[in-house]
């Protein structure tokens, strides 16, 4: 269910709903963090790739499922990929916490421009690629929810989605889709 905010017509997930999703996501109906492969337990973790690339609504909805994650399960930990500028202008829960990357806009034509670095597009969407697959290697995630966009930003997620598949445990990978995903014509 979501809700209308009378004063913008923007479209809100209400708690309950947030955390009935959360709910059925697949480490918040673990038990317990014990590893069944030898590792010394450790919290459960979620990935969340949250592709924004100027606005803040993504980030905002994903700093929500975040933060019912980690109120239901308090042996999660939630890490959010996200290029929006203002991201830590936001309220972190505990357990969550936000991996900045370049940022880039979308131009009228739909291709892409970075925002302030002054390199070329195709050099900062390397760096983003590189950076998302270096962070999920390194955060070894149990869930990886990627947001709207089931490749990222041109394509940027395919380098993390074919390094998750050589993993010995391999995450459950959610796609996240909006309710509203264009304006009515």
């Amino acid at each position: 269910m979501s809700k209308i905010d009378p004063k913008n017509g923007a479209a809100e997930s209400t708690d309950a709903f947030a955390r009935e999703k959360t709910a059925e996501m697949p480490m918040c109906a673990q038990a317990s963090g014990a590893a069944t492969d030898g590792r010394p337990t450790r919290s459960r973790r979620l990935f969340i790739y949250s592709h924004d690339t100027y606005g803040l609504g993504h980030i905002r909805r994903n700093l929500k499922i975040a933060g019912s994650v980690v109120s239901m399960d308090s042996g999660a930990a939630v890490l959010i990929a996200t290029g929006a500028p203002r991201c830590h202008a936001f309220h972190m829960p505990a357990g969550v916490d936000v991996l900045k990357l370049p940022t880039v806009i979308k131009r009228p034509d739909g291709g892409y421009s970075t925002r302030s670095l002054g390199i070329p597009v195709d050099d900062v969407l390397r760096l983003r690629a590189e950076t998302l697959r270096a962070a999920a290697k390194a955060y070894r995630p149990d869930v990886v929810l990627i947001d709207h966009a089931v490749v990222g930003v041109q394509g940027e997620l395919k380098p993390l989605l074919d390094s998750i598949k050589a993993l010995p445990t391999r995450p459950v990978v959610i796609y996240g889709m909006r309710d509203i995903v264009d304006e009515a014509e």
